[in-house]
């Protein structure tokens, strides 16, 4: 967790996870609160365009 994940009452301050596989929970099911996820993507534009067609 790069960031966030604190709160206070019913507030949750935004979270953001780093380099997190496509494979686990928090890029497969909804998450319910304010997060972003992020993973480093260095090969072709190939494989970049593949991984956005298989999340839509």
């Amino acid at each position: 967790m790069a960031s966030g994940g604190t709160g206070c009452g019913g507030y949750v301050a935004p979270t953001v996870l780093l380099d997190v596989p496509e494979s686990s929970a928090a890029v497969q099911e909804e998450t319910f609160g304010p997060t972003l996820t992020t993973t480093e993507v260095a090969e072709a534009l190939a494989r970049v365009i593949a991984l956005v067609h298989r999340r839509h």
